[in-house]
């Protein structure tokens, strides 16, 4: 499905049971524990410089991203980097699209079968991702479909790590209940939240699609990017 306002393309992730967390990497993802999530859409790859005009054309009074002059990271098909946590957010609200939130977001990049990255478990390599500064820059969205995910995503690993809706609660998993629907970690401090999926600067022990940062909202990053999803109840 392609979103007329901002052309981003979603796709459909279905609703059930997701198992969310690992017991290998820290204790941000423990316990281990499975959520039932509504189905969703998400977007097939992080938000593009040329996307991103459309929004600072419609919106001519909004600041730029920073970077977005520098050769390196302003191709149109290479993701958008350096906008905060509410520039992210307010492109969203424009689109008439959302911030996925972080279990959404892990849901989409695991799958049912809660796979360690999107490809499946085998590691990393620069087929598959861009990470360790292998490329010294942000890569075109498409360049990795060896990498994509289980529902067709591309890009939830490595590339840019990207803002999710929720603000991180250390102790979210812990305070869970099993199979709850739908669940959002609580604002708690606003001034921090969620990063998904590790960025071209990252270790590939940055990649495993459960692993959970965070980061400050306010700050704007050559590594930081952002992608959409829309609930299906809010399209054909």
């Amino acid at each position: 499905m392609i979103h007329e306002k901002d052309g981003t393309v979603l796709v459909a992730v279905p609703g059930g049971l997701y198992t969310l967390g690992a017991e290998d990497l820290t204790e941000l993802e423990q316990p281990l524990h499975r959520v039932r999530l509504s189905p969703f859409r998400i977007a097939r790859h992080p938000v593009t410089n040329d996307q991103y005009r459309r929004f600072l054309e419609a919106n001519p009074g909004y600041r730029k991203p920073a970077f977005w002059g520098e050769e390196s990271f302003n191709g149109p098909r290479q993701p958008v980097v350096g906008v905060s946590w509410e520039d992210a957010a307010a492109y969203c609200k424009w689109a008439g699209l959302t911030l996925p939130t972080e279990a959404q977001w892990e849901a989409a990049a695991r799958g049912a079968d809660a796979r360690r990255y999107p490809w499946g478990d085998e590691e990393p390599t620069p087929a598959r991702a861009n990470y360790a500064t292998l490329a010294g820059k942000t890569t075109p969205v498409d360049d990795h479909p060896d990498g994509s995910g289980p529902f067709g995503t591309l890009d939830m690993a490595g590339n840019v790590a990207e803002w999710c809706a929720d603000a991180l609660d250390p102790e979210a998993y812990a305070k869970r209940q099993e199979g709850q629907l739908d669940p959002v970690a609580p604002l708690g401090e606003p001034s921090f939240r969620v990063l998904r999926g590790g960025s071209w600067l990252d270790r590939p022990s940055s990649l495993p699609a459960a692993l959970r940062g965070r980061y400050w909202a306010r700050l704007r990053r050559r590594f930081i990017g952002f992608r959409c999803a829309q609930p299906s109840s809010a399209g054909p």
